[in-house]
């Protein structure tokens, strides 16, 4: 990366808090501003994210607004209406309307002083989904974006993931933005402002869990939230993890958007690439060089050839694909007698059979919960063992899984009821080791009656496209094929019980393999990780948790973190101790349910606030309970129920 004649490098920032922005409907919009010292207009970034700016959202966006204003970007971090200091009455979650909101903020940054007229738009998660939506609207001064880690489809790709009812995913993250709800902003004016915000958005708003639960999988109002990516032309740098929910809807979009492009995937998971605990590298840097080229035209900042970056899992190592999905060989394996998995076709037929256990899914990864760094995937052998599960012989040479696997499933059913097929690929190392690869899920149609009583048995094929993976097993291992129909904690474990009865045969069930040899890839070069760390960062703890317990009859998963932090004010502390826990029973999973609690504190000039979050969801419903002190005296309590 280079910096234009005459721009230094690096320069001095200004923040400036609470700037108003009025959009179209009269409702006020705030941001904070982290201006470059430059005497020159120059190119805007633009953040929208319902995460509290003065909070959570602002302080893990500190550094890279920081690091982008040091080197000549004027950055914008926004609260969506009705969230944060954000006046206007809160919008459901992922509503399309914060497009609109989107274009007049970007609209708004390229008229001002310090702006050139160019301007950029990204963010994480949340922040990235805004981003996809308002570039689907092509707002003029909009000229590039970098999503990270976002979502096209809200329902499929997180909330019920694959039309199937979410779980411990959907309790995390509704416990998180149950507790920013409830939050006043903390970067507080003196003629109560800020009080009245609050007020409005608790009597006119519901939190985000509540909406979530009222929509439940297939919902029609699920379809008005979905991102058409395809609609964006201009340049666009997608971010994902291999590890992380998102990861296949990011790399989607980076399949349907039709201006240049960039692809960026890594071993992370919900987390910014220079901030994970496993293989961070530069984004920052390499975000900047996308910016410079894109907001700049610089022509040579942003290297051509190196559109798709991948983190090769197995071998630890990085690669440059020519395109993405890459060229290669299609490798197809089929599940044959004994529970093996071969290349070659067996020259039999017959049914696989296997006692269904809810508990399945809790050792693979929490791979679909936004965990924010820890969470990998364990050794799932004693999943595989209470699943049906086909390996293959030790292989003679290394396997390299490049692309989107996809398997075909054919089940012979007894029952017409809906459900789930689960599909996931392990590696299984020398030491029995099982280690997820990749996971695809369906949801299964209900049969016909009629046809049933007929025929007592009917054949049911599937087809079930696994999650996008990079992942090497190198030779003497083995690969294993696992079907099921439970994957707890991603799928809430509803009417899961009975007998999994799967067909094997040429024409039957089997795995095609996208492959591509990993030695006749070149290697990709990224930058360190770009955080100055001279600058002293907020967080001041970061405790994660993520449990698993067994116990006779039943499984819990708990995750959640406990942070100390500093306010992007630095005026105060912000203490946020949360958890969430799944728990099913084998021989009940009907009586599943998640519990989650938060308490925040933080020292305003008012006195001690404290906010207090509780949730307990169950198969036939929901409690969803709030309650807000300061210095000991109650200023707001309130419970819903579903």
């Amino acid at each position: 990366m280079s910096a234009s004649a005459g721009r230094p490098a690096r320069c001095g920032v200004d923040v400036v808090r609470n700037c108003a922005i009025q959009v179209s409907d009269g409702v006020e919009l705030a941001a904070d501003l982290y201006l470059p010292r430059e005497a020159r207009p120059g190119p805007g970034l633009v953040t929208l994210l319902p995460y509290n700016k003065d909070g959570l959202g602002g302080i893990a966006a500190w550094d890279a607004h920081h690091y982008f204003a040091s080197r000549g970007y004027a950055c914008l971090i926004v609260d969506c209406r009705g969230t944060g200091s954000s006046g206007g009455r809160p919008l459901p979650p992922f509503d399309p309307d914060e497009a609109l909101d989107g274009v007049a903020v970007v609209e708004w940054a390229a008229d001002q002083p310090w702006c050139d007229g160019n301007v950029g738009m990204w963010g994480v998660s949340y922040a990235a989904t805004t981003t996809l939506r308002t570039a689907s609207l092509c707002p003029s001064p909009l000229k590039a974006i970098a999503p990270v880690m976002g979502f096209l489809d809200p329902e499929r790709d997180f909330v019920h993931p694959a039309g199937l009812r979410g779980c411990l995913g959907l309790g995390l993250w509704g416990l998180s933005t149950l507790a920013q709800h409830l939050t006043p902003p903390l970067l507080q004016d003196s003629d109560g402002r800020w009080e009245r915000r609050w007020r409005e958005r608790l009597e006119h708003g519901d939190p985000y869990i509540v909406d979530l639960l009222r929509h439940g999988p297939g919902h029609v109002e699920w379809r008005s939230r979905v991102v058409d990516a395809s609609l964006i032309r201009i340049p666009t740098f997608c971010v994902a993890g291999w590890r992380d929910v998102s990861c296949d809807p990011t790399i989607r979009a980076y399949e349907q958007v039709r201006g240049p492009k960039k692809l960026l995937v890594g071993p992370w998971m919900h987390t910014l690439p220079d901030e994970s605990q496993i293989e961070p590298v530069g984004f920052l840097p390499l975000v900047t060089a996308w910016w410079d080229r894109w907001l700049r035209d610089e022509a040579g900042t942003v290297d051509a050839g190196s559109a798709v970056s991948v983190y090769w899992q197995g071998r630890r190592s990085w690669r440059r694909l020519g395109a993405w999905p890459p060229d290669g060989a299609c490798v197809r394996m089929f599940p044959d007698v004994e529970s093996s998995l071969r290349r070659e076709a067996p020259a039999a037929e017959g049914v696989a059979e296997h006692a269904i256990d809810p508990t399945v899914g809790a050792r693979s990864a929490l791979w679909g919960v936004p965990a924010r760094g820890s969470g990998g995937p364990r050794d799932q052998r004693d999943d595989d063992a209470q699943s049906l599960a086909f390996t293959s012989p030790p292989l003679g040479a290394q396997l390299g899984i490049c692309g989107r696997p996809r398997a075909k499933v054919v089940l012979v059913r007894e029952s017409g009821d809906s459900g789930a097929i689960v599909v996931k690929l392990a590696h299984v190392g020398a030491d029995g080791r099982s280690t997820l690869i990749s996971s695809g899920t369906v949801s299964l149609p209900v049969l016909p009656a009629g046809e049933l009583e007929l025929r007592g048995r009917i054949d049911s094929a599937h087809e079930v496209d696994l999650v996008a993976t990079a992942y090497e097993i190198p030779a003497g291992d083995r690969l294993r094929m696992i079907v099921t129909t439970a994957d707890f904690p991603r799928l809430w474990p509803d009417g899961v019980g009975g007998r999994l009865a799967l067909r094997w045969g040429a024409g039957a069930t089997h795995v095609s393999l996208p492959v591509t040899e990993f030695d006749r890839l070149e290697p990709a070069e990224l930058p360190a990780p770009g955080f100055d760390r001279a600058q002293p960062s907020l967080v001041l703890r970061a405790d994660p948790l993520n449990t698993v317990t067994r116990r006779p009859g039943g499984v819990t998963v708990t995750t959640g973190d406990h942070l100390v932090m500093r306010t992007p004010q630095e005026e105060r502390a912000l203490d946020v101790n949360a958890h969430a826990s799944a728990t099913v029973l084998a021989d009940r999973p009907g009586a599943a349910a998640i519990s989650g609690r938060s308490t925040t504190r933080a020292r305003t000039r008012h006195g001690e606030l404290v906010v207090r979050a509780e949730l307990r969801l169950e198969s036939e419903g929901a409690l969803v309970a709030g309650e807000v002190a300061l210095d000991g005296r109650p200023l707001f309590t309130r419970r819903w129920t579903t």
